[in-house]
This record gives structure tokens, sequence and C-alpha cells, in this order.
């Protein structure tokens, strides 16, 4: 369907606008146990996210959202969202793995969820501020 489902689109477009790369912040960072510990974190409340959509908990799924994010986005805006995705990429089936991408420049962290749907396999995008707070997030492409 060539369908794209972005909720905040200017977070992730800055986010990926700004050439992150892997190795290009990671030699800024301060040792790899610090690494370690807080890319968990941000795995961990990443894939929290994820599992709490899966469920059809939204309230419990907006308690990872930034307060502004918060407020601009309903449960049941974040439903309509979900299931519109469910609708091209059929029932959420396992969240697979997730890994981080630490934007030291920015004191953002990017964390994609690999997500394993009915009819597809694909990544959610999720970012976070230094306060383990999602800013922005971005359902995966369908084509």
């Amino acid at each position: 369907m060539g369908k794209k489902f972005l909720v905040v689109a200017t977070l992730a477009i800055t986010a990926l606008g700004s050439g992150l790369t892997l190795k290009a912040h990671a030699t800024k960072l301060a040792s790899p146990s610090a690494l370690t510990f807080q890319a968990q974190d941000y795995q961990t409340s990443a894939e929290q996210f994820v599992d709490a959509m899966a469920r059809d908990d939204m309230e419990r799924a907006r308690e990872f959202l930034h307060p502004t994010l918060q407020e601009e986005l309903t449960a049941e805006a974040l439903r309509q969202n979900w299931q519109e995705l469910l609708a091209v990429t059929g029932k959420f089936q396992e969240r697979l793995s997730s890994s981080t991408i630490e934007n030291a420049s920015t004191n953002e962290n990017l964390v994609l969820v690999s997500i394993r749907f009915e009819n597809v396999t694909d990544d959610l995008l999720v970012i976070f501020n230094n306060k383990q707070e999602a800013t922005g997030f971005d359902f995966p492409q369908v084509e």
C-alpha cells in the first residue's frame, strides 16, 4: 500500500535528517558500561511501550511519552493509529529485538524495536530524551 503512519513526524524527521549513524556517535560516549546500562533502559522502555500498545493498553503506553506529547495524543488517537497499522500489517505476533542508537550531540536516543506482524516484520522507531521520555515515534512503512 505504501502508506506510512506518522505520529510525531517533526521530531522523527529532525532526528533522521541529521544523518545519525552508529559509528558517528560511538566515540563520544563515556564508558561502555554506562552505554550498556543506558541503552538497556531505553530499550526496555521502548519494548514496554510496544507491549502496552499490543495489549491495547493505550493509557499505559502514553505513560512513556513526554508530557507535551501526552497532551497532544489521547489514548483513543494512539489506539486509532495502532489499529490503522494493524489493518495493513496484520495482527501483532511478537516483539523480536531492539537496538539503541545514541546521539550525544542532541541527547536523543533512538530505539529500533523489531516487530513481527502477521503479514510483515518491521521496526518501530522510538525517540527518547535524556529523561527517558519518548519524544516521538514512527510506525513501520509497509509497502
